[in-house]
Parts: structure tokens; sequence; C-alpha cells
């Protein structure tokens, strides 16, 4: 038995430790922001219908990075973007809840471009009911890590 599951436990051991170098390098991109511009991407009707705003989203993201001493600017170069993906039906709905911070990168070949430096997010699903709640607390996890990575590439004097 334990030769069966000695691959898979390495596998998942590799991966593991694969995700963490990954996390660890995208929050060292976060190094040296304190002015960030914040973009929530536009909602679809299916969830405007079950009672999701955009207004919501901005407000409480906005809440978030100001009190955690970010300050959010239009002009600011980096950006945090807000992504809320949503099928509803009968029984409910699934959808995916996404932060991706966007700024000025270098390519190999020394062109400057926009790129993801720092991603995560979250799946869903539930009664149609619940979505904001379910939205609110997904974003909130999602922002906690965030700001984590955040303070933790730019720690407080």
């Amino acid at each position: 038995m334990l030769r069966r599951l000695l691959p898979l436990i390495l596998l998942l051991r590799t991966a593991a430790a694969a995700t963490a170098q990954t996390e660890s390098r995208e929050g060292a991109s976060l190094a040296g922001w304190t002015e960030i511009g914040l973009v929530v991407e536009a909602l679809n009707s299916e969830a405007a219908a079950l009672g999701l705003s955009e207004q919501q989203i901005r407000s409480q993201t906005e809440l978030r990075l100001r009190q955690d001493g970010l300050t959010i600017s239009e002009t600011a170069g980096g950006r945090l973007y807000v992504h809320v993906g949503l099928v509803a039906g009968k029984l409910g709905y699934s959808g995916v809840v996404q932060l991706q911070f966007v700024q000025r990168v270098t390519l190999r070949n020394g062109s400057r471009n926009w790129g993801s430096t720092w991603d995560r997010g979250r799946v869903m699903g539930g009664p149609p009911g619940d979505l904001r709640d379910h939205v609110s607390r997904l974003l909130d996890d999602l922002l906690d890590i965030f700001i984590n990575d955040w303070l933790a590439a730019n720690p407080r004097e």
C-alpha cells in the first residue's frame, strides 16, 4: 500500500513546493507599491439580477485596501483587477471571484507590456439567495491574501 502512495505523496510535496515558490515571487512583485489603481470588471446581467453590484464590490475593496495603508489612484501604474464571473440557473449559481495585480513588465526581448504579477481566485457555487454574501466572503478572503502579501513585501518601519 505504501508503495502505491509514495509517488502520490512525492507529487503532492513537489506541487506544494512549486506553489510556495510561485506565491513568494508573486508577493515580491508587490514591493514598492503604495498607490495602486482599482478596476472592477463589469458584471453580467445574471449577477445584477441576483442582487450583486459593481459598486458593492468596489466599495468593499477600496475600504479594505485603504484600511491597510494603500492609496487608490486613477493614475497609479499598478492596478488591482477584481473579476466576478457568474453563471446562474434555476437552482443557483456557479462562478469565480478573482484578484489580479497588473503592472508594466519587461519581456525577454526588451519590450514593455502589461502583465499580471499576482493572481488569486476562488470558485463558488450556491443557491440564488446567498450570492451577495458568498461573493463578499470570498472577496474578503482574497483581499486578506493580497494585503498580507503586500505587507510582507512592504514592511512597516
